[in-house]
């Protein structure tokens, strides 16, 4: 059975990612990133500053997540003193 020429071509979620214009909000997410790196790599109190930093420039996309991992950070750092 051979095929009709019907089907239909998978999306990709790179078709529905919007670029970045503005180099704020590029520095932001580059700053976020390393902040997340940092506390997978267990440096929370550095991480915690980095996110507190972010927090009043930070786009709204990240703007709960960073408010989210600053109370992890801080939750891990009291909890480990």
């Amino acid at each position: 059975m051979e095929s009709t020429g019907n089907r239909r071509t998978p999306k990709t979620i790179a078709a529905k990612v919007r670029p970045i214009t503005n180099t704020a909000q590029a520095q932001a997410l580059v700053i976020y990133q390393a902040a997340v790196e940092a506390m997978q790599q267990g440096k929370f109190e550095k991480a915690a500053q980095t996110f507190s930093r972010l927090a009043g420039d930070c786009p709204l996309e990240i703007r709960e997540r960073v408010r989210i991992y600053v109370a992890a950070c801080d939750r891990y750092l009291t909890r480990s003193e």
